[in-house]
């Protein structure tokens, strides 16, 4: 394993014997300094040597900027801690060179496979060493993949494309390439890819936010309705779509606006409760011998989080509707209320603005929806907000059934 500064005096002879003048621990702007400066005529690299586990980038950015702003190649050198060989992260002109280079050479395939999947390797570790957060991989595409995704720097279908480039490099690399001009179609094209990368990580300050621009990892969708058998009662629902990595504890938060865009309740924010936990009740035997379900308060707090794996889609319960009585707002606590009426979030008779927040590993999510609170059973449903007619989202088999019991439940008092 090399040192920080072993690592440097390398570079320095390196940089050295190709005719480089070399400038050590150089004063910058703002008492920033600069590990090494090399300058060849008009050609000036600013050069960082940084850690593979350092978790705070904020030096980075900085140099960046300066390097940028002087028009300076800046090159970042990683060491890596666990012994393997040091990576180099190009900079941003040199990737975006390499990929203007793939784009020349679309043809022939193989060729565009050798050259794209370097670029993209490159884009991949110039990402991940901004991303504040993040240890960069060892050598490899894949490794890089992996690492992109679990960021969720990267969506699904730009994942599968670079994993299906680096299966290419593979075949080309062991000599299993075919003849002639046999092509892989990729969901994406691998070079806007490496050209999002590059972009949208090389914001100072903006990294994650930037690259989940153009992406959401959970997305928010109108759901179904559910309604109990006799028709009297209906739940509606919110999908929520996890397109990340697995996050645990994720909390949904409901706010309602009247027909005037005015904020009910106060303004206070109810929490919506998830379809899959379970319900708050416990078996007892009751006085005939018969076995009753009770409201158990210490479940009541399930429905209030819900763990995400990666891909999962979940419903939200928001809002229940009562043949006659009118509607209300849905949460874990409606369980201890007869017919589930929390009188704290009884909702007007009005079409109702719902904003839905979703706080998923520290990252809200918000969406808003419209609600029909006047609406007959086939009406009671969670549209668009900007559209008249919702473009639902299939939910076979993900909303649970009605709670199993629609007759007040008594409370328990746990001893």
């Amino acid at each position: 394993m090399k040192s920080e500064q072993g690592r440097l005096a390398e570079l320095a002879t390196k940089y050295e014997k190709e005719g480089y003048s070399i400038e050590r621990d150089a004063d910058l702007d703002d008492g920033l300094r600069a590990d090494l400066i090399a300058r060849r005529g008009t050609e000036t690299v600013l050069i960082a040597i940084r850690s593979a586990t350092a978790r705070d980038a904020t030096p980075l950015k900085r140099l960046a900027e300066i390097a940028a702003r002087r028009g300076w190649r800046f090159s970042i050198v990683v060491t890596n801690d666990a012994g393997t060989e040091d990576l180099e992260v190009l900079s941003r002109e040199r990737i975006l060179a390499l990929l203007e280079e793939a784009n020349r050479i679309r043809e022939p395939y193989w060729a565009f496979v050798q050259v794209a999947a370097s670029a993209l390797e490159a884009a991949a570790r110039f990402a991940l060493a901004y991303t504040d957060r993040t240890s960069l991989p060892k050598l490899g595409l894949g490794a890089s993949i992996q690492a992109l995704a679990a960021k969720g720097l990267v969506t699904p279908q730009e994942e599968e494309t670079l994993r299906i480039l680096s299966g290419e490099r593979n075949r080309a690399t062991h000599g299993l390439a075919p003849q002639g001009s046999e092509k892989v179609q990729f969901p994406v094209d691998p070079l806007s890819i490496g050209e999002m990368l590059v972009r949208d990580t090389s914001t100072p300050g903006n990294e994650q936010r930037q690259a989940r621009a153009l992406w959401t990892p959970i997305e928010l969708e109108p759901g179904n309705t559910a309604g109990s058998p006799d028709g009297k009662m209906q739940i509606a629902h919110i999908v929520v779509l996890n397109n990340g990595p697995y996050v645990a504890r994720v909390r949904a938060l409901v706010s309602f606006f009247d027909d005037k865009d005015r904020t009910l309740f106060e303004g206070r924010e109810m929490s919506g409760r998830w379809s899959s936990a379970p319900e708050p009740t416990s078996p007892f035997l009751g006085g005939d011998g018969k076995l009753v379900l009770l409201l158990n308060p210490s479940l009541v707090p399930q429905g209030e989080i819900q763990d995400f794996a990666r891909r999962e889609a979940q419903t939200l319960a928001i809002a229940i509707r009562i043949e006659g009585s009118g509607a209300w707002g849905f949460t874990p606590n409606s369980y201890a209320y007869p017919e589930f009426q929390h009188p704290d979030w009884r909702l007007p008779s009005q079409v109702l603005r719902v904003r839905i927040r979703i706080r998923a590993d520290g990252v809200d999510y918000t969406r808003q929806f419209q609600l029909d609170a006047t609406a007959d059973a086939n009406g009671f449903l969670v549209k668009e907000a900007e559209e008249a007619s919702a473009r639902r989202l299939d939910t076979a088999g993900q909303i649970a059934a009605l709670p199993t019991s629609t007759r007040p439940l008594k409370l328990i008092i746990n001893n």
